[in-house]
């Protein structure tokens, strides 16, 4: 069973990273003084204020719980117990399963999501999804604390996505072998509808915040606060309504399992 997030796998893995000057989204890569070789190099250049800046414990912590005051519209912590919270809800496929662990970044409770692949093809799929739908946004901030406990040496595994339609637009961000790896997709595109900026990721707990503008604005990648990618491509298509989500998603083989906390989504008007 393939899910949708992991629909656009094999379009990935037959597409050519290498070509940069593409029209996607909100601006063509020629437009930008950034190349993705640039982002990646950078990052790398950073991963010791990356480690440095990992989020705190006593500084998330809060007696009355994360979400009671945070202002997001979407936003749960695991630690009343449940593991979707306010808007979110969740997807679990055939290979795949959700469950609440202590947390060291927000106790009480993390939610650790595996995925054992039944076979080398099967979409696998474990994640919290907000759908805001169609709405008059200018943009999205998808943001959490996330560890990677085990990972693929290789291939596509998503952890986070806005997505206007799994079959049009996306902004994907998948692990592997290390790396994360921020792609913007357009499948009507073909092979030319792929943009991809890879970074380090730090090892244990880290903040991730990916925010994506509609029509104008660009993506920006974040990672323990500090900017990773910052690129004009973005989403176009704000009308069609659009979804989020939070937690492993894969289209091949080998074992995914990453921990999240504090998971919020915003919209801007």
């Amino acid at each position: 069973m393939r899910t949708g997030r992991a629909q656009f796998g094999a379009l990935l893995a037959g597409a050519s990273l290498a070509a940069w000057a593409i029209a996607v989204g909100c601006s063509s890569f020629t437009d930008s003084a950034e190349t993705p070789a640039d982002a990646a190099a950078a990052a790398d250049g950073g991963d010791a204020a990356l480690e440095a800046t990992a989020p705190d414990a006593a500084e998330a912590a809060s007696p009355m719980g994360f979400c009671a005051t945070s202002d997001a519209g979407y936003c749960t912590d695991f630690d009343d117990g449940l593991i979707a919270g306010r808007g979110w809800t969740t997807m679990v496929t055939d290979g795949g399963s959700l469950s609440l662990v202590p947390s060291e970044v927000s106790p009480p409770n993390a939610l650790s999501a595996l995925l054992v692949p039944a076979s080398e093809d099967a979409g696998t799929g474990a994640y919290l999804v907000a759908n805001p739908g169609a709405a008059l946004t200018t943009g999205a901030t998808l943001e959490m604390d996330v560890r990677i406990d085990e990972e693929p040496a290789g291939g596509f595994n998503s952890i986070a996505v806005i997505a206007f339609d799994f079959d049009t637009e996306v902004v994907t961000l998948n692990v592997a072998g290390g790396k994360l790896l921020l792609l913007i997709v357009d499948p009507s595109a073909g092979d030319a509808g792929v943009a991809a900026f890879p970074v380090s990721h730090p090892a244990g707990w880290f903040h991730l915040k990916l925010d994506t503008s509609f029509l104008i604005g660009g993506t920006h990648l974040f990672v323990n606060g500090a900017l990773v990618v910052d690129t004009p491509v973005c989403l176009t298509q704000p009308l069609a309504g659009y979804v989020a989500s939070a937690g492993p998603s894969a289209d091949g083989p080998g074992r995914l399992r990453v921990t999240y906390d504090n998971v919020t989504l915003r919209q801007r008007y």
